[in-house]
């Protein structure tokens, strides 16, 4: 039976292209350093505890982000009599299928790792030496969002129930700026619930050493440098994307 956990992972890359955390919590930050199994990522080190240094591009524009499983999720709106700004409203959230994911997150921005050709160069000098396991990935994209809510489905019928202020639910992005409510409104039937103010890392990228399947690999520099004779082989480093995992656990 497939996990909610890979039906969310899939669907993040699948329809947005990106890799996802799981739990969508967790706190990533360039250059962590560790293993994917299972749809999640374990940190091992990271390259500042390696002794590893790393470019850092501009971060990008801020933009929001609003994502909902097609056709799986249902929202109500209820608002009490009164000016906005003054009534109460009420906003429930259904969710029609176990694994159906809502996403508000607002401020989004892109930080990412630069100059991956000398990353590589320091990396294969860690590879020589013993101090970089061939299971291991590095971060190199990191989305990081400001108030930000995520929810995803265990069960057909999961329910959340909000009471807001109207003027919360006249503006855009409504769950998302009501996190500090999302946490303590009710809600059944969830694998996942995320509402925080100060931001997450809900998705990220991911590099690695590309796998060899067939014969003797060569060494090849980004750079253009060759190996020299007797140097151990190794390999280009590459993105990483789930497809590289099929059929792990």
């Amino acid at each position: 039976m497939v996990g909610i956990h890979e039906m969310y992972t899939s669907e993040m890359y699948d329809k947005l292209g990106f890799l996802a955390c799981w739990l969508p919590n967790m706190k990533l930050a360039l250059g962590d350093v560790g293993t994917l199994a299972g749809r999640r990522f374990e940190r091992v080190t990271s390259l500042g505890e390696l002794g590893v240094a790393f470019d850092v591009g501009e971060v990008s524009s801020r933009a929001d982000l609003e994502y909902s499983s097609a056709d799986k999720v249902e929202t109500g709106l209820a608002v009490a009599a009164g000016a906005v700004g003054v009534g109460d409203g009420n906003l429930s959230v259904t969710f029609g299928d176990a694994g159906a994911t809502l996403i508000q997150a607002a401020q989004c921005r892109w930080e990412s790792v630069t100059n991956h050709p000398a990353l590589e160069r320091e990396l294969q000098v860690q590879r020589l030496a013993g101090r970089w396991r061939p299971d291991w990935v590095v971060i190199t994209k990191v989305l990081r969002t400001g108030p930000a809510a995520i929810m995803v489905s265990n069960v057909a019928g999961a329910r959340v129930n909000l009471r807001l202020s109207a003027e919360a639910l006249a503006g855009p992005l409504p769950l998302a700026h009501a996190s500090a409510a999302l946490m303590a409104s009710s809600a059944s039937g969830l694998a996942a619930r995320v509402a925080v103010r100060g931001g997450a890392t809900p998705f990220f990228g991911a590099m690695s050493f590309r796998r060899q399947v067939f014969g003797r690999a060569r060494l090849r520099w980004r750079s253009g440098e060759a190996a020299e004779q007797g140097v151990p082989v190794a390999a280009e480093l590459e993105d990483v994307g789930w497809e590289r995992f099929v059929g792990e656990a």
